[in-house]
């Protein structure tokens, strides 16, 4: 399972998790089919994230990894 589809759960959601997942929704080169913890941490923190922190991101990351 890529990042983007286990975010998508989140879609929606008033946590710091649906903010990750409204902005990657909102960003059309978001690598959707990757599944690589470090290439998709490296991703955002090339990217300004409005509304979101890389904090929020690692967290994200964390939970994903555990999950898949």
């Amino acid at each position: 399972m890529s990042f983007y589809e286990f975010i998508q759960d989140y879609s929606g959601d008033d946590t710091p998790l649906g903010e990750i997942a409204n902005w990657i929704n909102q960003d059309i080169g978001f690598p959707m089919d990757e599944e690589s913890v470090d290439k998709i941490l490296r991703y955002f923190r090339k990217q300004r994230l409005e509304g979101c922190t890389i904090e929020y991101v690692k967290r994200a990351l964390y939970i994903y990894s555990n999950y898949c």
